[in-house]
């Protein structure tokens, strides 16, 4: 039976870590695909934070750093 590491919940103000502490594990499927998607989302979105301004610039510069010309069998297609 396959298993995901539960992520460690943060202890009520003033109470110190457990004293061994132990990884707990989680059994039940649902939950464990919950893990997983939660833990893959936040992936996908660290670093997205960045200012709309500046990440429009960084695509405009990209873009017009583009040097694409249509041959002209795909320009006729085009039309």
């Amino acid at each position: 039976m396959h298993a995901l590491e539960k992520p460690i919940v943060e202890l009520p103000q003033g109470e110190g870590p457990p004293l061994l502490p132990r990884p707990e594990y989680e059994k039940h499927s649902q939950k464990m695909a919950e893990l997983a998607r939660n833990y893959h989302e936040l992936l996908q979105t660290l670093g997205l934070d960045i200012d709309p301004e500046e990440r429009e610039r960084a695509i405009l510069e990209v873009l017009n750093k583009l040097d694409i010309t249509l041959r002209e069998e795909q320009a006729v297609e085009q039309e």
